[in-house]
């Protein structure tokens, strides 16, 4: 078993020598508030210390695994994920003896003698934004050697006197709140200056076949190979994802706050200098994390755009664009000011974090280092990875990764083993179900196409069927649609299926290509569904404690939009489905609970709002195993009908549903997937009347 430190154990830190807590029971937002708010007649220095002393963070956890559990690095991390999923990181410490003697600074010098790293001048001052400009955060990269990036990594250090820090905790303390007094901009920090050194990753691992850890399964270089992780779909190309980044560090380098493009799962090893410090965000924080960095950076450089002439909505996506180029920072006490919790972790050599998918997270250097970044993508990631792609449409970052690849060819490993007569595990039922939502919605989007006069084309295994999609960077796999004035080729200038039936001009003249396998894939949904409608139905059984619906989402003058009325085929039947807006946010879309509850084949959908109540206390009982926040009680609102009729009822965001479909099984799962497929309030035609809307949201 992994064997994690006994809670409220101290563990004398390897690096600094002093006695930690290291899986300390996470306390709550509001308590950190709290205690932040009772620090407000103290100086900004006293704050800092009381942050920096634990006060207002918790520890990351520590891992030892055994020998034996070590053996296996995809066991190991499963094991790891489960059970640090609430602090978004967790520290794995090899056993003893075998990750080897760390690197020292002249070994790292020979090790990367090979390599040049661009290594940029990145401001970390605190900026509150003015405008989008990017110069004025990072300067143009200088590619330098290992042996010259140490020289100006070391001459920093001696002008703050913060060298030496090797084995002095009180040293690593002094560093790191120097760190965040420069950050802050506080009157007492020693660093006058705005920018420092950073060097960017490259392509390429650090690990030597001599090496303790090179001859384990661990191998950066040697992980990608493991049948078990979905990067063993890829071949490369674009894609080169599970290969190893190398990475020097300098003092005060700082891996500004991000989640990891995609929302993989990362790896980071320490192979020797300085040590390296983490913050982390639990997943289920990043919407909040990212809304907080909107509000506090960027909104000035937003307003100036809007004054320009372009809309809220672009300015957004323009903020939403640069945070994801992690030039980003923020005080990890203005998050805990927000109630968001804080989580904090030293690095040493040897060691590994893990962070788990969609996690927030930054970092930074004691001093000069090397360390070496993995991402991977477990069977789980797959419902990771769909969050991230609706994210990312909606905000509008480009999406670039492989996601229906790897979903497709998982599909068909789980096919066959289903007709050799196999029995799927839980990592399979859960590929089972995200394939059958995948192929509802491209059905879904397949039909629309077709009513606006697309016509169809397979292709055959000699034509480059792959392709990105132009404009949201999704890479296709299984379609794409090209319109005639593009290119007659159709790996040139294509549209995913979600983007094509957004644009409302595209359907006449344009051809949708298919894989041949599309049909037969479709076909294998068809068995999958069979398969998870007898699983049973985790909503089936009412609770016998009935939670009120909260209030009212809307007034009556202000009812919500009908924008879609249609009839849906699900599993039990045709039922209807009525998608609504609110004139406000016409970005988020909203369907009557009633609607809901028919198509997952439960009954009294007439008294909805105590149905639906039971409903949600089942689906908030499952919530534990995807991490993600429960959502809120159904609310009511107001809504028009189809004659300009006011009414009113229980509705969800179709976010919500979406949540739902990851939680309810069996009949309940399949007739829910077919209802929801479809939704994105991105294309209602707000001139009002019917919109068919494909693709659901965040």
């Amino acid at each position: 078993m992994v064997e994690a430190i006994v809670q409220n154990e101290p563990q004398r830190d390897a690096v600094s020598g002093s006695d930690r807590t290291h899986s300390e029971p996470a306390r709550s937002p509001r308590c950190k508030k709290a205690r932040l708010e009772s620090c407000q007649e103290t100086s900004d220095d006293d704050v800092l210390v009381q942050f920096l002393s634990r006060v207002l963070v918790n520890s990351v956890p520590t891992f030892r695994p055994s020998e034996q559990d070590f053996q296996d690095p995809y066991v190991c991390i499963r094991k790891v994920e489960a059970l640090a999923g609430r602090c978004g990181a967790c520290k794995i410490i090899p056993p003893p003896g075998v990750s080897g003697e760390p690197l020292t600074s002249q070994d790292i010098i020979t090790r990367a003698k090979d390599f040049e790293f661009p290594i940029f001048s990145q401001k970390i001052r605190q900026p509150a934004w003015n405008d989008f400009q990017e110069t004025c955060l990072v300067k143009k990269p200088d590619m330098l050697s290992a042996a010259s990036i140490l020289e100006r990594s070391d001459s920093f250090a001696e002008s703050l006197n913060l060298t030496n820090i090797s084995g002095d905790s009180s040293k690593l303390d002094e560093i790191e709140c120097e760190y965040w007094r420069t950050c802050g901009q506080s009157p007492g920090a020693r660093c006058k200056q705005e920018f420092v050194d950073q060097p960017a990753a490259i392509a390429g691992s650090a690990f030597l076949p001599t090496d303790n850890l090179s001859q384990t399964r661990w191998n950066f270089k040697n992980l990608k190979a493991d049948q078990r992780f979905l990067f063993k779909h890829l071949g490369g190309g674009d894609f080169d994802l599970g290969s190893p980044r190398l990475a020097l560090g300098c003092l005060f380098g700082t891996n500004f706050w991000k989640r990891s493009h995609g929302n993989f799962q990362s790896l980071e090893f320490l192979h020797g200098g300085a040590p390296r410090i983490f913050y982390t965000i639990p997943p289920e924080y990043g919407d909040i994390v990212e809304e907080i960095i909107i509000r506090q950076v960027y909104r000035k450089a937003m307003g100036k755009l809007f004054k320009k002439g372009k809309s809220w909505e672009n300015a957004r996506r323009k903020a939403f664009q640069t945070l994801s180029k992690n030039y980003t920072t923020l005080l990890p006490k203005k998050l805990v000011e927000e109630g968001i919790p804080v989580f904090r972790t030293v690095q040493a050599p040897g060691e590994m974090i893990s962070i788990l998918p969609g996690s927030f997270h930054m970092s930074f250097s004691a001093g000069f280092n090397c360390h070496e970044s993995l991402d991977l993508a477990t069977t789980e990631w797959l419902f990771h990875g769909k969050r991230f792609l609706n994210r990312a449409r909606a905000v509008g970052l480009p999406i670039r990764i492989p996601y229906e690849e790897m979903l497709c060819k998982e599909a068909i490993l789980t096919g066959l083993l289903l007709k050799t007569g196999g029995i799927p595990t839980s990592s399979q039922f859960l590929v089972m179900r995200m394939m059958v939502e995948f192929l509802s919605e491209q059905q879904s989007l397949r039909r629309l196409l077709s009513t606006r006069g697309a016509s169809e084309g397979h292709l055959d295994g000699g034509v480059n069927m792959s392709g990105n999609c132009q404009t949201c960077g999704y890479a296709c796999f299984l379609g794409l649609v090209v319109e005639e004035s593009s290119n007659p080729e159709p790996n040139k200038n294509p549209n995913c299926l979600s983007c094509a039936a957004r644009d409302p001009n595209c359907g006449k003249g344009a051809t949708l290509f298919l894989k041949k396998q599309f049909d037969e894939l479709d076909n294998m949904s068809k068995v999958f569904r069979s398969i998870l409608a007898k699983q049973g139905n985790a909503c089936g059984q009412v609770s016998s404690s009935v939670q009120p619906v909260i209030g009212f989402l809307n007034t009556p003058d202000l009812p919500l939009r009908l924008v879609e009325h249609i009839s849906i085929n699900c599993l039990n039947g045709f039922r209807d489905r009525r998608v609504f807006v609110s004139p406000n946010t016409p970005t988020k879309a909203y369907v009557i609970a009633a609607d809901v509850i028919q198509a997952m084949g439960m009954k009294d959908a007439d008294r909805d709002e105590t149905v639906m109540a039971d409903v949600w206390m089942e689906v908030n009982r499952s919530f534990e195993g995807f991490r993600i926040p429960p959502p809120p009680f159904p609310l009511k609102a107001y809504y028009e009908g189809r004659k300009g009729e006011v009414g009113y009822g229980v509705v969800l965001s179709s976010a919500e549903v979406d949540v739902v479909l990851k939680t309810v099984q069996g009949a309940a799962f399949v007739g829910l997937s077919q209802f929801i497929a479809g939704i994105r309030p991105a294309s209602v035609n707000m001139g009002g009347g019917s919109s068919a809307m494909e693709a659901r949201p965040q």
